[in-house]
């Protein structure tokens, strides 16, 4: 509630003068109802007045009218400043491994998980985990870029999360033909940070996600690529993916596939580590599917969305109701002083 005009309230002033002035003044030497009550008596001080209170609050709320009393309704709208994030994610073939958990060391165990749908391979894990990631972030645009010995831009930074989650999705092994084969970390780097470095948003951010070492000799090291992406103000985060228990599908000298323990991960730790503290980002393991999301969501609090308060109040003038209700006080104390209360000198 609030006065559009509240210096019309200094009128109250000279009304409440004028009140009390004719509050004192002396009475009319006889006050009437109608001829049948002549002579019944005299009537109280309140009763004589009500006339002149009734006229005196409705010209109140007249002045307090032309002080246009605004009733409010307060609209609050949060604007969330989303963040540019390009994901590269790495389809080379050790994508294919399988990181059960340590208890299982034998095949026909994990054959069964896998059966089962228990248990994914590493490129499945990656591509449920970043769908649940693009998910959780509708207010930013999120962009895709999937690399083995060269890298392919599958989406570009974009809100169309929709669009996004198709082409995540859409993912497979081999998808890059004879590039498949290799592991060129500079590639992916270079790819997701060209299609960042236009981005007018105050925060860009890097996923690079690979369970191999960079096996691909490219013009410029991968630690020269994310030196560039950081002096352009981009942040990288890297995830290597794999554990010790992995297990890698193998053609057998009949031509039929089976699992094979594939070693120790693979991942180079300390270069992972070199791409993303330079820029201010963070290095993670992911040697399953719940270190995977466990990683995710890790990423997902530290990318916190900038949100912004928006207030805006209506005013809606209360004016009409005071008036009518400030005029049919006057009008009442006018016939009741000139009918019931009709004074006579």
């Amino acid at each position: 509630m609030r006065l559009a005009d509240p210096w019309f309230l200094l009128l109250l002033a000279p009304a409440l003068l004028v009140l009390a002035l004719a509050w004192r003044r002396r009475p009319p030497s006889l006050l009437i109802a109608s001829a049948s009550f002549v002579g019944s008596g005299p009537e109280s001080a309140w009763r004589r007045r009500l006339p002149l209170l009734l006229e005196f609050a409705g010209l109140a709320l007249l002045i307090v009218a032309l002080a246009r009393p605004q009733s409010g309704t307060e609209h609050q709208r949060d604007l969330r400043l989303g963040i540019d994030i390009m994901i590269a994610l790495d389809v080379s073939g050790s994508m294919e491994n399988y990181d059960p958990a340590p208890s299982i060391t034998e095949t026909r165990d994990l054959a069964e998980q896998i059966k089962s749908g228990q248990l994914k391979n590493r490129l499945e894990t990656a591509k449920e985990r970043l769908a649940a990631f693009v998910k959780a972030r509708p207010d930013d645009r999120i962009g895709l870029v999937i690399f083995g010995a060269e890298a392919l831009g599958s989406c570009p930074p974009t809100i169309d999360h929709v669009l996004l989650l198709k082409r995540i999705a859409s993912i497979e092994n081999g998808l890059l033909g004879e590039y498949s084969n290799g592991t060129n970390i500079a590639a992916g780097i270079n790819a997701a940070a060209r299609r960042l470095m236009s981005s007018p948003s105050k925060r860009r951010v890097l996923i690079l996600a690979t369970d191999g070492a960079n096996t691909v000799k490219s013009v410029i090291t991968p630690e020269e690529a994310a030196g560039i992406a950081a002096k352009q103000g981009l942040t990288i985060h890297t995830i290597g993916i794999g554990s010790i228990n992995a297990f890698a599908v193998e053609m057998d000298v009949f031509g039929r596939q089976r699992l094979g323990k594939a070693g120790a991960d693979s991942f180079d730790e300390v270069l992972m580590k070199k791409l993303s503290e330079p820029s201010g980002g963070r290095f993670f393991k992911a040697a399953d599917a719940e270190e995977f999301d466990k990683t995710m969501k890790e990423i997902d609090k530290i990318e916190k969305v900038e949100i912004s308060t928006e207030r805006q109040t209506q005013w809606k003038d209360m004016v009409l109701p005071l008036l009518w209700m400030g005029l049919a006080l006057i009008v009442a104390g006018f016939c009741l002083s000139n009918t019931l209360l009709l004074r006579l000198p």
